[in-house]
């Protein structure tokens, strides 16, 4: 049990496996985030319907968005408020950013013109970060947040269940439902502190966010060295920079072809196999909740500041 955080605070033992939720201070907020990514490997019984509900959501989205049906869209995006009940992500003291209309414009207008979801490449919010800008860990985050609210709240309930936590009805906005596809609001249990309420997280739900953010650049290497640069057409337009008869190298296929977002919208439509390929690779041999000892560092360790 650490004092501020969530053991602590209602006394819970840790047993010998670990905590199944995030252990967070309930003072303050650490950077973890809630990765999608890791929503479909996981094993929590709670993932199967996450799962689930954001497939439908992004569907939904999608189909609008390639329509550029903005009314429909944009009532989908009312919800995404950033959440302030799970203590995680980069705002301080619990209190959050207040995005609303804001981030529901911006999220439109970023989603609408990529080209990855005009041309249909785009099909799953987890590779939304590879294709438009202005989308990190925080954002997704939030975003999965929100739309798994329902969920999460019920997996609260189980913890503090299985741990006698007290509860107290509280009334809980921007709750989506699958039927309708519409948020709505409704008194839940929850427990409170301080007269805040507070959401806990599955241990194996949660990443840095270098993870998320570190995607692109790891689809665009992945790119470069498995696909682009096994394309003959495209060895013939670039002068190598090696010693040895003017081979090729990797160097120069990234300085003939600089990172870009809009790039890797191109090649992933002109090579139906690149995110395919890129996906399972993730999946298989990198993708991975944190360890023990990471998720430690992060929740209990000082928070060092950036000068």
């Amino acid at each position: 049990m650490i004092e501020n955080h969530v053991s602590g605070f209602f006394t819970i033992p840790e047993p010998p496996e670990g905590f199944e939720f995030v252990d967070v201070n309930v003072y303050s907020d650490r950077r973890l985030f809630l990765n999608p990514q890791l929503i479909e490997i996981s094993s929590s019984p709670y993932a199967r319907s996450m799962r689930n509900i954001l497939k439908h959501y992004w569907g939904a989205f999608f189909m609008h968005a390639r329509k550029a049906d903005k009314l429909r869209a944009i009532a989908m995006l009312s919800g995404l408020s950033e959440p302030t009940e799970t203590r995680i992500g980069y705002a301080t003291g619990c209190q959050g950013n207040s995005v609303g209309f804001k981030l529901q414009e911006v999220l439109w207008d970023t989603i609408v013109k990529s080209k990855a979801v005009k041309s249909g490449v785009l099909t799953n919010f987890n590779n939304l970060s590879l294709f438009t800008e202005g989308i990190g860990a925080d954002r997704i985050s939030d975003i999965t947040t929100k739309i798994c609210k329902v969920q999460l709240i019920e997996f609260t309930q189980y913890i503090c269940e299985r741990y006698d936590v007290e509860m107290k009805l509280v009334r809980q906005k921007d709750l989506f439902n699958p039927m309708t596809f519409k948020w709505e609001s409704r008194d839940v249990y929850l427990p409170v502190i301080d007269g805040k309420p507070l959401i806990l997280i599955p241990r194996d739900m949660v990443s840095s966010d270098s993870v998320i953010n570190g995607d692109a650049i790891a689809f665009y290497r992945f790119a470069i060295r498995n696909v682009i640069s096994q394309q003959l057409e495209l060895k013939q337009l670039i002068k190598g920079s090696g010693k040895v008869n003017n081979k090729v190298l990797l160097r120069d296929w990234y300085q003939k072809h600089p990172f870009s977002k809009d790039v890797l919208a191109d090649w992933s439509l002109h090579y139906p196999k690149l995110l395919i390929d890129f996906e399972e690779l993730r999946k298989h041999s990198k993708l991975r909740p944190l360890s023990s000892h990471e998720l430690r560092e992060i929740l209990y360790l000082p928070i060092r500041k950036v000068s």
